[in-house]
Parts: C-alpha cells; sequence; structure tokens
C-alpha cells in the first residue's frame, strides 16, 4: 500500500498497481465544510472535452451512473478492499452519522413530545418508526438491529456485532 498526496496535503491509500497506475497524476481535494474530501483531477477526453475524474472511481472501475462506496466510510481509503460498487441507496445505508444531530448514533433521535429516544430507519426513501426507548443506546441497537434486516452488507452499524 502507498500514498498518494493531494495538493492540500492529504493523503489517500491506494494499492500498490494504483500509485504505479495513478500517482503520477495531479489530484486535488474536493473539499467539503472545510475537510478535505474527494481526490479528483481535471483530465480532457479525447474529443477535447474537459472531465473531472475522481480516483476512488477510476480504481474500482465504475460506469456512469454507479456508486463507489467506501466500506470502512474513510474516504482517504481507495484500496481495493476498501472499495465497492453500490447503488445511491446502498452507499446511503453505508452513510456515516450526521454532525450536529441530537444523538451521535445513527437511526437515532429525541422525541420531545415523548420524552424519549427514537429509533428510525430510513428504507427505500421512507422512514420506519422502530419505537420510542429511555436510552439512546436501546435505540441505537434497535437501528442496528433493522440494518442488518433491511441494509445486510451495507449497514453501518452503531455497534460492532
Amino acid at each position: 500500500m502507498k500514498e498518494i498526496i493531494m495538493n492540500d496535503g492529504t493523503a489517500v491509500s491506494v494499492d500498490d498497481e494504483d500509485f504505479e497506475r495513478f500517482g503520477h497524476y495531479r489530484w486535488t481535494s474536493l473539499r467539503r465544510n472545510g475537510k478535505s474530501g474527494y481526490a479528483h483531477r481535471s483530465a480532457k477526453r479525447v474529443d477535447g472535452k474537459r472531465i473531472t475524474e475522481y480516483l476512488h472511481r477510476l480504481i474500482a472501475g465504475a460506469l456512469p451512473g454507479q456508486y463507489v462506496d467506501h466500506i470502512n466510510g474513510d474516504i482517504h481509503n481507495s484500496t481495493k478492499t476498501n472499495l465497492r460498487i453500490a447503488t445511491s441507496s446502498q452507499n446511503l445505508q453505508n452513510s456515516i452519522p450526521r454532525k450536529g444531530c441530537v444523538s451521535s448514533f445513527k437511526g437515532v433521535v429525541w422525541h420531545a413530545e415523548g420524552r424519549k429516544w427514537q429509533a428510525q430507519i430510513n428504507v427505500e426513501s421512507k422512514y420506519k418508526y422502530l419505537g420510542l426507548f429511555e436510552s439512546e443506546v436501546d435505540a441505537a441497537k434497535a437501528y442496528d438491529a433493522a440494518a442488518k434486516i433491511h441494509f445486510g452488507e451495507f449497514a453501518r452499524l452503531n455497534f460492532a456485532s
């Protein structure tokens, strides 16, 4: 494994053979919320048009319309064992909990009216209610159980099992 250093100094881990294929290009970090993001570069197609290429998509061999999921959630780990082709829905299923929420657990929100923690899961763009819980941890465990059923290998769990 080797590292490709982007313009902001952030390193992206890649397999040795991918370093040989892509390490000589200048990669830029696609910044979001002040944080380093996906490695990308501008390239010219045969017809002369400029396109944006993303390192993780090139490594995974993604076709247009396909998504590439970072299995462990680390967008700076673009080794082949950490990448898989996914649908949009599968990619979202493996997303990390959003920052700035009341709960630090995925699938858990504070239910102000009930004064309890609510577990919920989004399946095929519809929220499913999983119940109210005294404990935030119990709500997170309820989410994990539902995520295993609905999302299988793409489930990003709150607790390792």
